[in-house]
């Protein structure tokens, strides 16, 4: 969405032209009345020398009096004017901060009044849209906890009071669900971890192309299962970044193409570019519409066709993003709607190509 910039300098305009013309008119009031009570001092009152010039300063010093209290009121009433929407506003945001309800928003005529309207009301909707989400989101996580953990004490129950007997297929199943909970619990700790400032001196050189064939390796099996034709070309990159957030960011996009994918081939290139590295990621999924292409990076967004399936945190896409902003990096979607191609992008200030 765009935005309208305003003139920056429309108050202050409005402001200094509204003292300026004032000020000009009072000093040719004060000038043309001083003239002509100095005319009628001399003509009429017959008056000069020293008690003229007293006179005169002495009607100055009236007029003047007179003249400043109607400057200092006009110009009160009328700046009070133009700062009200303002203090209409700051109470606005008092409101939302205690209530979390935006009442009804003053209206100006200054451009820069009105945008800064605009841009409160973009920020409300915006934060109760967070919390909407935050909420559901939570809601969500604790069902997907509350399902393995039901299912986890059910099953210890019953092998406690010897209501079943153990077998490989039901400890495969308990492993599952703990593997399933561990998986949330470490997308969290990482969200949280991302949070935080990262620091330089923690990165590291490292092999791209040697680091994502160990993270493909452990997907693999998975692949080969719903893949009927896997590409995979990538040109050799000397990276230099914290070599676990790598393994962080492809282990999630790996994961989340085996989550939502329903096609079967799978297309990954990584090729060096003029301002960067980028890689990609090509499948066909499930229906992404073009307004959510920016919503799934989002911290608690999570797409409709997902919220019943209790092994998607939808945590994942929103760590890659805020690893590669860390980073100076920066990850995107291009999509029809079906076929999808993730595309993150490094920083190649500290990075070079590795031709060996």
């Amino acid at each position: 969405m765009s935005v309208h910039k305003p003139s920056t300098y429309s108050l202050f305009s409005r402001i200094f032209t509204l003292q300026a013309a004032f000020t000009l008119l009072l000093i040719m009031i004060t000038g043309f009345s001083l003239t002509q009570y100095a005319c009628y001092s001399v003509n009429e009152r017959q008056l000069s020398g020293s008690v003229l010039t007293s006179t005169l300063y002495s009607y100055f010093l009236i007029i003047g009096v007179l003249l400043a209290s109607v400057s200092f009121v006009f110009h009160y009433l009328s700046i009070r004017r133009l700062l009200k929407p303002i203090r209409q506003l700051s109470q606005a945001t008092h409101q939302f901060e205690e209530t979390r309800h935006l009442g009804m928003l003053p209206y100006s005529t200054s451009p820069d009044i009105e945008h800064l309207i605009q841009t409160f009301d973009q920020m409300s909707r915006t934060i109760k849209h967070s919390e909407m989400t935050k909420d559901l989101f939570l809601r969500d996580l604790s069902h997907d906890l509350r399902t393995p953990l039901t299912t986890l004490s059910g099953y210890l129950e019953a092998l406690q009071h010897n209501t079943i007997s153990g077998s490989s297929t039901l400890y495969a199943s308990l492993g599952e669900e703990t593997q399933r909970m561990i998986r949330l619990l470490n997308q969290l700790d990482t969200l949280q971890k991302t949070e935080l400032p990262v620091s330089v001196s923690s990165s590291e050189s490292f092999s791209l192309q040697e680091t994502f064939e160990e993270i493909f390796a452990a997907y693999s099996p998975s692949f080969r299962t719903i893949f009927k034709s896997i590409t995979i070309e990538i040109e050799d990159l000397l990276l230099n970044h914290r070599r676990e957030d790598f393994i962080q960011m492809i282990t999630n996009l790996f994961q989340n193409i085996v989550d939502y994918n329903t096609g079967t081939t799978l297309l990954i290139q990584g090729t060096s570019m003029p301002q960067g590295y980028q890689l990609s990621f090509t499948h066909q999924g499930q229906f992404i519409a073009q307004h959510e292409k920016e919503l799934i990076f989002e911290q608690f967004y999570r797409c409709d066709v997902s919220r019943s399936s209790p092994s998607r945190s939808g945590l994942g896409l929103s760590i890659v993003r805020k690893i590669l902003y860390a980073q100076n990096g920066t990850i995107t979607l291009n999509t029809d709607g079906y076929v999808h191609c993730f595309s993150i992008q490094f920083d190649l200030t500290s990075s070079t190509l590795n031709k060996g």
